[in-house]
């Protein structure tokens, strides 16, 4: 039976504190050494406007909880954090969004750390498992490979992430935990994210109207998501609330008035919790 500290045994110490400070890479993103996954930066990253005070809150929560009584299990001499990924159907928002928020507070904290801590990239391991399937070793050393993966993947600070809706805007919380003990480390000052940040809503095909024709990095004055959301359940729904832009306008609430007198709810054309809950389950 392999010892999980076996891969860094036979590298060396050296090595294993190089895996999450790696300076010369081609491009960003995560890296596997010798079956141990690390955050890959290619050189020094500008700071991350809206990350980087989250970032330092949770860095200085750490180092105010004395970092050197925080147990060192993960082998790799400095204590190792990880960020816990959103599920699926976790967030209020697109687990990939959600998710890729995560990566840009790794990145962030990985700047700001310097060398302090070490890294570990938890989003990309099914990625990093399924490249060493695809590869042309044998089946037997690629269970081994796998196995060391597996074995020294680990972290001695979870950072976890929760995410709520303030007024239909993300608001972002960031706790770090020791895995060892539970012990809370350091709690983030809750963050609004701009949400939608650079991309109009995926298109969807509609029945009287089409989607506007936004550049990639604005969008209409007034933008609300919900809205948005609520004016494609209304022209899939074979109403016509006008352009489907997240607009809140004359047309979208008369088309809400039709649909709240079709089904039974309050006739205001306001956006209320219990319309907006009803259209989405409303499978006509």
């Amino acid at each position: 039976m392999r010892h999980p500290l076996s891969l860094r045994h036979r590298l060396g110490h050296g090595f294993a504190r190089q895996l999450a400070r790696i300076g010369a890479c081609a491009g960003t993103g995560p890296a596997m050494i010798a079956g141990t996954l690390a955050l890959c930066i290619a050189g020094p990253a500008a700071a991350d406007r809206v990350f980087a005070p989250v970032a330092s809150e949770i860095l200085s929560g750490i180092r105010n909880a004395n970092v050197a009584k925080i147990p060192a299990t993960s082998g790799y001499g400095a204590p190792t954090i990880a960020i816990r990924s959103f599920a699926k159907n976790e967030p209020p928002v697109p687990a990939a969004v959600a998710n890729a928020w995560n990566r840009r507070l790794l990145a962030e904290l990985h700047r700001q750390a310097r060398g302090q801590f070490e890294f570990v990239d938890m989003s990309s391991i099914a990625a990093l498992i399924q490249t060493i399937g695809a590869s042309n070793d044998t089946a037997s050393a690629k269970a081994n490979r796998i196995a060391d993966l597996k074995a020294n993947i680990r972290a001695d600070i979870l950072v976890s992430g929760a995410i709520t809706l303030s007024r239909e805007t993300p608001l972002l919380t960031y706790q770090a935990l020791g895995v060892e003990n539970g012990r809370l480390l350091s709690t983030s000052t809750p963050t609004h994210i701009q949400w939608p940040e650079r991309a109009p809503e995926p298109a969807v095909r509609v029945a009287s109207s089409t989607l506007p024709n936004l550049p990639v990095d604005s969008f209409p004055r007034g933008f609300r998501p919900m809205v948005a959301e609520a004016e494609r359940r209304l022209s899939q729904l074979g109403y016509d609330p006008g352009p489907v832009d997240g607009v809140m306008t004359r047309r979208t609430r008369r088309a809400l008035r039709s649909y709240q007198a079709d089904s039974a709810l309050p006739v205001n054309g306001r956006m209320t919790r219990r319309t907006v809950e009803n259209m989405r389950r409303d499978t006509r």
